[in-house]
């Protein structure tokens, strides 16, 4: 082949190459498409519509994510904007959503959500080193009679609902309430609802009561206990809710001498 005819073919065949990546990146950035958007001040609350399912965070020109809303089972999510995309001849509401201490933010489908603050977060707005009562973990709570609610106990178990899931355990639990607690820590029993022996499916289904679940729970974890019999005692204690995928999942703290 000669010198000319070699080097029209390796132009031509650079030229096919440059064109396909600039052809490429062109169709990557141009798959979703906003035409439409509206923000909103103040911000509104909502959260997931169905509690620990899986639902992605996209950057604005939904080319990659960066969070799935699984991993926050007890955020309130604000939403700051709405933004309508088109993909194709298919169009979808985005919302960009903000968490309340705006360290997490991103877009996410609009039909994810249901309005309010998350009934599993607590009041102030999921803060959970505060220690306000949820109310799924009130209706546990009322169930110790006789028990002293505590706002540091409370707290714990707020921290532990709110950065783990019954799959995945908190790291370094114990170290940070050792190191924020001290000795308020080192004397408590805890207790994880459910266990293997837990009927929580029964307990999902309507099958047994409230008070009858967490006792086969806490006996079976602790010897011969049950609600009635931590009087005088300490508590602290955080449950999920019932449109959470983690329903009858929780921890109860005591206070022991």
């Amino acid at each position: 082949m000669k010198k000319s005819h070699l080097f029209i073919l390796i132009a031509v065949t650079l030229g096919i190459g440059l064109a396909s990546f600039a052809s490429f990146s062109t169709t990557a950035s141009a798959a979703y498409k906003t035409v439409k958007s509206k923000t909103y001040s103040p911000a509104k609350p909502y959260h997931q519509a169905v509690i620990g399912g899986s639902a992605l965070m996209w950057n604005a020109r939904h080319t990659a994510y960066s969070h799935n809303m699984q991993n926050y089972p007890t955020t309130t999510w604000y939403v700051t904007k709405s933004v309508k995309m088109v993909h194709g001849k298919s169009s979808t509401i985005f919302w960009r959503v903000r968490n309340q201490q705006n360290t997490v933010t991103g877009y996410v489908a609009r039909g994810y959500f249901t309005k309010g603050i998350n009934p599993n977060s607590v009041a102030t707005g999921n803060d959970h080193w505060q220690s306000e009562i949820s109310p799924m973990s009130q209706k546990v709570l009322d169930l110790f009679t006789g028990t002293i609610k505590d706002p540091a106990l409370q707290a714990m178990a707020n921290y532990s609902g709110n950065y783990s899931n019954p799959d995945q355990s908190v790291p370094g639990y114990a170290r940070i309430m050792k190191a924020t607690y001290g000795a308020i820590y080192s004397h408590t029993q805890i207790s994880y609802v459910p266990n293997s022996k837990s009927p929580l499916t029964d307990f999902r289904h309507g099958k047994i009561a409230l008070e009858d679940y967490i006792n086969s729970t806490i006996t079976d974890n602790g010897g011969n206990y049950n609600t009635q019999t931590h009087k005088g005692q300490k508590i602290g204690a955080y449950f999920y809710p019932k449109n959470s995928l983690y329903y009858g999942n929780g921890i109860i703290i005591f206070s022991v001498n």
